[in-house]
């Protein structure tokens, strides 16, 4: 017959760096490791230990939910929570929901909810073999001998092509410079205007590549705030009045996902052509747009040639591809040149004239909408999971497009308490991409390369732990 255990003395001390949570369901593991609580113990009610502990009932629900995870406690419908099996912790058990250190961790596009790149499964790839084969049948100079500093010119006239469809920017083949990526691109632009300024603004909380890059430049960084409406440019001009350059992600805003609105644009146009500087746009995933109306790209609105867009088709199409692009205005573009001439070139001739058919047949066009058209209903499907099982709408930005959404969470605990809630999810929390440590708790929702299951699964998880550390 089970025991009942009445009380669980308490053999862990809080930490300050622990949230409630974390510190409970820490104890209860000590207390089945040390064979205080033994296989067949019936555990306290959750309102008993919650007294007993000076908790709230949520936590301790919480606590149990994430040892159940693991193995070590069951629930028996009606009759409590008992000790399954204190060999569970010796054993394996299962990685609790982990907030990951991202200059450490590697983005891992399957796992709840770190899928913030395309899924590689709706990619054409017999299509895109096709067109590989294709490009092997050209004569031997144009893949052995290839020279083309900027990048085959047919490809350069297919992405000014594109762009002025897609993202509604008027640009020459000559304007354009292929590289293999969003970071190529950035390097190459902080080496080519590193002369012309000392400070660049950086969103806060921003890309923390973008810090890194800029900072190898030997560019001081200026963190300049981001609320509900994007970069707050009045901030930047306090903070980093001698700037002449300006990193953002205008259209869903990295990691919050808000949208740069129109009086901000407004307002960061006019600062660069009276501050003779320059604005790079990095648009990432602006390529998938839910809403019904697409904004433009902050290029197709930049009549002083300050902006420098930046694209990549590893971002749209699959991550192996190593193929970006870069819009320079007309008053860098030599400079640019050089830097890349002194770098080298980089870029696959095999792979450009492959993507250089596959838009021109329209491919491109179609796999967008079509990838754009699945984002969308596994955008609302992870808000509708979560939703569902919180029991209220979670207060969310950045679900109009894109590879993710934020989650923004009520205070600093519960962020905290999310960290050991339950098993098979990985979250990132907004303050990792922070520098001033200002900005709301929040989390970043992934959910582009993720199947329908896992994220019901997920959402159904995150959404009941939500709703226990709210109770």
């Amino acid at each position: 017959m089970a025991r009942h255990k009445d009380g669980i003395p308490l053999s862990v001390e809080p930490s300050e760096h622990d949230s409630k949570l974390i510190w409970v369901t820490r104890n209860l593991r000590s207390a089945v490791a040390s064979g205080r609580l033994k296989v067949g113990d019936r555990l306290p009610s959750h309102r008993d230990l919650a007294s007993q502990w000076r908790v709230s009932r949520g936590v301790i629900t919480a606590a149990y939910e994430q040892l159940q995870m693991e193995g070590v406690l069951r629930t028996r419908t009606g009759n409590g929570t008992f000790v399954a099996d204190g060999e569970a912790l010796a054993r394996a058990p299962v990685p609790p929901i982990d907030f990951i250190n991202l200059e450490r961790s590697p983005i891992d596009s399957r796992t709840p909810f770190l899928a913030r790149e395309a899924d590689v499964s709706l990619f054409p790839i017999k299509v895109w073999q096709r067109h590989i084969s294709s490009a092997l049948n050209q004569t031997p100079g144009k893949l052995l001998l290839d020279k083309s500093l900027m990048g085959i010119p047919s490809l350069r006239a297919e992405i000014a092509s594109y762009l002025a469809f897609a993202r509604g920017i008027r640009c020459a083949p000559e304007d354009i410079m292929v590289t293999t990526g969003a970071r190529h691109s950035l390097d190459l632009i902080a080496r080519a205007l590193r002369h012309t300024t000392e400070e660049v603004w950086v969103e806060d909380p921003g890309y923390t590549q973008a810090h890194s890059i800029f900072k190898r430049s030997a560019l001081r960084i200026v963190s300049v705030r981001v609320d509900e409406e994007g970069l707050v440019v009045a901030d930047g001009c306090q903070a980093g009045p001698k700037a002449r350059l300006v990193f953002v992600t205008p259209a869903h805003q990295a990691p919050t996902g808000v949208a740069l609105s129109l009086e901000r644009r407004k307002a960061l146009l006019t600062w660069a052509e009276e501050q003779d500087a320059y604005i790079v746009e990095d648009d990432y995933d602006g390529s998938f747009a839910f809403d019904t109306t697409r904004a433009p790209s902050l290029k197709a609105n930049d009549p002083g040639d300050r902006v420098i867009h930046v694209g990549s088709f590893n971002k749209i199409l699959f991550p192996a591809l190593r193929l970006g692009y870069v819009v320079m205005p007309t008053r860098i573009r030599s400079e640019m040149q050089s830097v890349k001439a002194v770098s080298g070139w980089s870029t696959s001739a095999l792979e450009q004239i492959a993507l250089t058919s596959f838009i021109r047949e329209g491919q491109l066009s179609r796999h967008i909408r079509k990838a754009e058209r699945i984002y969308a209903h596994r955008c609302k499907l992870a808000l509708q999971s979560i939703e569902a099982a919180f029991g209220r709408t979670p207060q969310a930005s950045g679900t109009h497009g894109g590879f993710h959404f934020c989650l923004w969470l009520p205070d600093k605990e519960t962020a905290l308490s999310l960290q050991n809630a339950l098993a098979g999810i990985r979250l990132q929390p907004v303050r990792r991409w922070e520098s001033a440590g200002e900005q709301r708790d929040g989390v970043v929702i992934g959910f582009a390369s993720l199947g329908d299951k896992a994220i019901k699964e997920a959402g159904s998880v995150l959404g009941s732990v939500l709703r226990n550390l709210s109770t």
